[in-house]
């Protein structure tokens, strides 16, 4: 007889973000849902850190690589409390270039 079998991650699946951690930079992959354990994947470093610490997001600065809802972009400059990020990762016909206009 054919049988449906449901499988479930062990992860969530959150956007990611970029933090400040005691070892320097790092990209929050996901997080544990039976643990909370943050899997972060940090600059410099092939191994990642699993820790249930939130560590801080990186203040953005101009030309700081960072992770906004939309994907991942570069600050092109920083205006109060607004930001203007080109993201690297979309694409619209002819090539042309995406700005998000962040607060």
């Amino acid at each position: 007889p054919n049988q449906t079998i449901l499988l479930h991650s062990t992860m969530t699946k959150e956007p990611r973000w970029i933090v400040k951690t005691p070892y320097g930079k790092g990209v929050v992959l996901q997080k544990r849902k039976e643990d909370g354990m943050y899997e972060t994947q940090l600059d410099g470093f092939i191994g990642k850190l699993y820790t249930a610490e939130k560590y801080p997001s990186v203040t953005p600065e101009i030309n700081n690589d960072v992770i906004c809802t939309f994907g991942r972009g570069i600050v092109e400059s920083i205006e109060g409390e607004q930001c203007t990020v080109r993201l690297s990762s979309w694409r619209l016909a002819q090539r042309c270039t995406v700005r998000c206009y962040l607060r």
